[in-house]
């Protein structure tokens, strides 16, 4: 698998385009709303849509729960971890993935309670089916301990635990002709991890290009690279002697498929 650190894209100034970027996800979040997904407008999945699904009190607890731990990670004053380096990898590959996936796929960030609850950054639906096929993680490194660590633990995540659970999830189920969208815990999802370092998330944001129909050659090559390293792990939960879960191989294999057809 080959590493993009030898791509260098234009040099920009970096708050210029990280604000280039947030308003790529408020224009990516209307056009998901007016799919009927329930974002808000960094397109993450909206908690106060399941409603209905959980208790008001609920969900007032687990945004309680969110803000008592970004407290804990960035302190009274900080918005919720904007600017370090796992959101802005979070953010930028949500807008790659968004840009090369749409035809075929729903990409959105995950609820905050289980970004931070159960460490799912990304979901994935497969548009054809309306199955929520897969999760995503990140680490922001390719080596070294910390990266090892995630690498041994979200394949624990899918051996051990059979995948990961969604409080936030969401579906769509076929009703007639047409697909009906489904809130609720989704169980057994295959989970992956993308690294990417520091470095390299910035030349990301430098390179991209604020615009549905374009991507610089650093987005593109930043793509080839996610896409092979999502092929390499699900090689590497094929290999492994250990029997998966039956609806996480369905997902897994479903996902694989998927792949595929994707030109790189």
């Amino acid at each position: 698998m080959r590493s993009p650190e030898n791509f260098e894209p234009k040099i920009e100034n970096i708050e210029e385009k990280k604000e280039q970027l947030n308003r790529f996800l408020e224009s990516m979040s209307l056009q998901l709303k007016a799919e009927g997904m329930p974002v808000e407008d960094d397109c993450r999945i909206d908690m106060k849509a399941f409603e209905g699904v959980y208790s008001p009190e609920a969900i007032k607890k687990d945004e309680e729960m969110i803000e008592k731990r970004r407290k804990e990670w960035y302190g009274s004053s900080a918005e919720s971890g904007v600017g370090n380096p796992g959101e802005d990898l979070e953010m930028m590959k949500s807008a790659i993935f968004y840009k090369n996936l749409k035809k075929d796929f729903v990409v959105l960030r995950s609820s905050a309670y289980d970004d931070i609850k159960n460490g799912v950054d990304n979901i994935i639906i497969e548009r054809s089916t309306g199955n929520l096929v897969c999760a995503l993680d990140e680490v922001e490194d390719t080596s070294g301990k910390i990266y090892e660590k995630k690498k041994e633990a979200v394949l624990n995540r899918n051996i051990e635990r059979n995948g990961v659970n969604l409080k936030y999830g969401l579906t769509f189920e076929k009703e007639g002709d047409k697909m009906k969208l489904k809130l609720g815990e989704m169980k057994g999802l295959p989970i992956f991890y993308l690294a990417l370092p520091k470095d390299h998330v910035e030349k990301g944001i430098k390179s991209f290009i604020p615009s549905e129909g374009q991507s610089s050659d650093y987005e593109k090559k930043l793509f080839s690279y996610f896409i092979a390293s999502l092929n390499s792990q699900i090689k590497a939960l094929e290999l492994n002697p250990r029997h998966l879960d039956s609806k996480l191989k369905e997902r897994l294999d479903a996902f694989e498929r998927c792949l595929k057809t994707i030109p790189i």
